[in-house]
């Protein structure tokens, strides 16, 4: 690879004691964040809603006889594969399918990232590039918060193994056999974890491997050195992805086919290269995500604000100043990293163009990573060029800047982790108390289809039937969420004795619950009994106002403290009633909890056909 800049370089094997010392304590620190999200939810009370609930699920089925081949749901598809479910299920087996053993899991995997990056480091470049790649890592992960590692979510473990990745792959492109099979472990495991990923790998994996084979031809060597690596890649990618060859083969229509016709053919708008290229400029804007600058997000909305594309220009110098300071010190190892992190730019730009026009940050990621992963291979070069390795105090200023960067911001996600709030947020508690009230009632003894109404945002739906199914009761859900729940899960209205809608909003738990023939198998409401019975009875009158009136999108607004205003002129509307609900929403909304639960009805009741009315 040629000597790596800032600390003096010496083979892991033969440096000094305290590079060891030094190198040993700085992952350590760099590891703080996971180990936090490990003692935080290690034996906690933890409940797991929306997709996490549904991970969850999945993980535990690992070790039944319904093993999904396939991985996390996504819009009618899953991610190709199911390695993040395979290796989640150890630490959730070991502990009996605990729900807080899932979320541990997903910290040690990320922590093995990490490590793993950290000790590719050290053996490539001792001490020099272990503390460059720790500072990537630590500044990659400050844009972000605690709950990174805190949460089993797929984007969210995905996260390390990109840089992990590249990592491979530049050792790959410096004559390193072994790391093609690193390389191929890491990108199947981002692909099938996230399939976004898949540009993110396929075009610096392309220009890495096109790099081998002009270095074989410039240096006349032969490529039989390859065979063996080559073979143990292939060897490696065969038998990871072949749960999901199988799945294709045996499931009609497969997951890889559902996915070929979803992106070849949803009709669906796009982000575009306009908005692309604003997104990669955001991570340049002033001051940088990456140093303290935090993500930012559009108004009222979660979707990720974009920048000026002028703010372009900083990492397109960056690079042409890379590039000038390759062509002076001729090397080779400095060139192939930089034409590694512009394949991935590239690939980046490619990749945000044709997700959703609702640009949720989760579905990139890996943009804060690879803009300190640009800057970083810069530095390298402009390093090498400068003669850094020859000016000792120079070294030792840089590389104590580095370090102190890592670990700072590596100590402020910990200390964030460990400010997790203690208690659980006001769905989980609800989905502790429902499954306790059905449990309690043996309301589930029997199979139960079960189906969400309204909002679903607090996700007590998911939630609960994950809760459920750990306590072994039988819920089902419509065939048609198979890729979600997994198929032994599905079921009709005919294969069960109820049908139950789970719903988040208070709104429907009233008129759900005042339908013939519905009985509500589990309530959760910060309101006494009285106050409840008067808001369900006042919430019934309202809606059937609105209804009447031809306006059933008002329905939501009375879970709401305006709801007289909205309900302002509405023909038919109990003014008494609108503000005694108004009075007892600010009620609910004071003890941050939620008026939510199930309401159950016969699988031929007529009442299932008004439930979409009830739910505009």
């Amino acid at each position: 690879m040629g000597p790596v800049p800032f600390v003096a370089v010496v083979r892991a094997t033969t440096a000094p004691r305290w590079h060891t010392v030094l190198a040993l304590a700085l992952t350590l620190v760099a590891l703080l964040p996971a180990l936090a999200a490990v003692v935080v939810r290690a034996g906690s009370d933890y409940v797991p809603v929306q997709d996490l609930a549904i991970i969850d699920l999945r993980v535990r089925d690992v070790w039944s006889s319904a093993v999904p081949l396939v991985g996390p749901y996504s819009k009618g598809w899953n991610h190709p594969g199911p390695l993040m479910f395979w290796l989640l299920a150890v630490p959730s087996g070991v502990f009996g399918g605990a729900a807080w053993a899932t979320p541990v899991g997903g910290a040690l995997l990320q922590a093995g990232a990490i490590a793993g990056s950290a000790r590719l480091a050290w053996r490539r470049g001792g001490l020099a590039l272990l503390i460059v790649v720790l500072a990537v890592l630590g500044l990659s992960y400050s844009a972000t918060g605690g709950w990174m590692l805190l949460d089993a979510w797929n984007p969210n473990i995905a996260f390390p193994f990109f840089v992990l990745f590249l990592l491979a792959l530049w050792a790959l492109t410096d004559g390193v056999r072994w790391a093609a099979v690193l390389a191929t472990a890491t990108a199947t495991f981002l692909v099938q974890t996230h399939v976004g990923y898949l540009p993110l790998v396929a075009a610096p994996g392309a220009v890495a491997v096109g790099l081998v084979l002009l270095d074989a031809r410039r240096t006349g060597a032969s490529l039989r050195s390859w065979a063996r690596a080559l073979w143990w890649s292939l060897a490696t990618a065969v038998v990871l992805w072949l749960p999901a060859l199988l799945e294709q083969l045996i499931d009609h229509p497969g997951n890889l086919t559902r996915m070929w016709r979803y992106f070849t053919g949803s009709g669906d708008e796009t982000a575009g290269p306009t908005a692309a290229v604003e997104l990669l400029a955001a991570e340049f804007r002033w001051p940088f995500p990456w140093l303290g600058g935090g993500e930012e997000y559009q108004l009222f909305s979660s979707a990720a604000e974009r920048a000026s594309a002028t703010w372009l220009v900083i990492p397109v110098a960056l690079l042409v100043l890379g590039f000038v300071a390759v062509a002076r010190t001729r090397s080779r190892s400095d060139l192939h990293l930089l034409l590694l992190v512009v394949a991935a730019s590239v690939a980046g730009v490619a990749a945000i163009s044709q997700v959703p026009d609702e640009i949720e940050p989760y579905l990139f990621r890996w943009r804060t990573p690879l803009a300190v992963l640009v800057v970083a291979a810069v530095g390298l070069a402009v390093a090498r060029w400068a003669g850094l390795e020859h000016h000792r105090r120079a070294r030792l200023v840089t590389g104590a800047v580095l370090a102190a960067a890592g670990a700072v911001a590596s100590v402020a996600l910990a200390v964030d982790a460990f400010d997790a709030p203690e208690h659980l947020s006001r769905f989980e508690v609800a989905v502790e108390r429902s499954a306790d009230q059905i449990e309690g009632e043996g309301a589930a003894l029997r199979p139960v289809l079960v189906r969400f109404a309204g909002s679903n945002a607090g996700g007590l739906w998911g939630g609960l039937i994950d809760e459920l199914d750990r306590r072994a009761a039988p819920v089902r859900v419509d065939e048609q969420l198979d890729y979600q729940y997994g198929e032994p899960r599905t079921a009709t209205p005919d294969d069960v004795a109820a049908v139950w809608y789970v719903v988040d909003d208070g709104y429907l738990l009233s008129t759900l619950g005042g339908l013939p023939d519905a009985e509500v198998v589990a309530e959760v409401t910060p309101l006494d009994d009285e106050d409840e019975a008067d808001m369900a009875e006042a919430q019934r009158r309202l809606a059937a106002a609105a209804i009447e009136a031809g306006r059933p999108e008002l329905l939501r607004t009375l879970d709401s403290t305006l709801v007289g205003f909205s309900l302002e002129g509405v023909p038919g509307v109990d003014r008494e009633a609108a503000n005694w609900v108004a009075e007892l929403n600010e009620v609910v909304r004071s003890e941050r909890s939620c008026r939510c639960g199930v309401v159950a009805f016969p699988p031929g009741s007529p009442s299932l056909a008004r439930v979409p009315d009830l739910d505009p």
